[in-house]
């Protein structure tokens, strides 16, 4: 908020969020280039996991691609391995809004609704008209969720090997009743 125009925009569509929950993420321009590309994008999410990634995964995930790509990430020292496992540089970091949607569409393919009855998963889709009023209290809502989400995915209690991953969205389909 302290800075007007194109620079504090850039701040707030970048930090923003992480700014207004007080979240301890790092942003980087040269990250966000690098993961604007796809295969990047995904071997950087999972080595930013406590217990990073295997290669082997990488490989049977991303094929090739994913090969090369991780190897351009080793040279640029995006990338550690202990052992097998890949492990990324930083791990909470913060990317550009418009890099993180980007990879909105691939990142939900990994999503599996054919799983819902085994309890792995959610999804809902849910809509209605409000008011301003009402979607300040949602967002409240949200926002105390997602808190509540990043203690127990940082919890050295909750700490395992799944590779999770959560999106939420939320946003109004008009900005004036039709």
């Amino acid at each position: 908020k302290s800075f007007d125009g194109p620079i504090g925009e850039v701040l707030r569509g970048s930090f923003g969020h992480f700014v207004e929950e007080n979240l301890p993420h790092s942003y980087s321009t040269d990250l966000n280039r690098e993961l604007s590309d796809w295969s990047k994008y995904f071997i950087y999410k999972l080595a930013s996991n406590k217990c990073g990634v295997s290669k082997t995964y990488l490989s049977q995930t991303l094929g090739n691609v994913g090969l090369k790509s991780l190897a351009e990430m080793f040279e640029k020292g995006l990338v550690y391995s202990d052992g097998e496992i890949i492990h990324s540089k930083e791990k909470n970091f913060s990317l550009d809004l418009n890099v993180a949607i980007k990879h909105l569409p691939n990142l939900l393919e990994f999503y599996k609704p054919e799983e819902l009855d085994r309890g792995h998963n959610l999804f809902y889709t849910l809509s209605e008209s409000i008011s301003e009023d009402g979607i300040k209290k949602v967002k409240e809502i949200q926002k105390e969720a997602i808190k509540k989400i990043y203690a127990v995915m940082n919890s050295p209690y909750y700490e395992g090997e799944i590779p999770y991953f959560t999106v939420h969205c939320m946003d109004t389909l008009a900005l004036e009743a039709p």
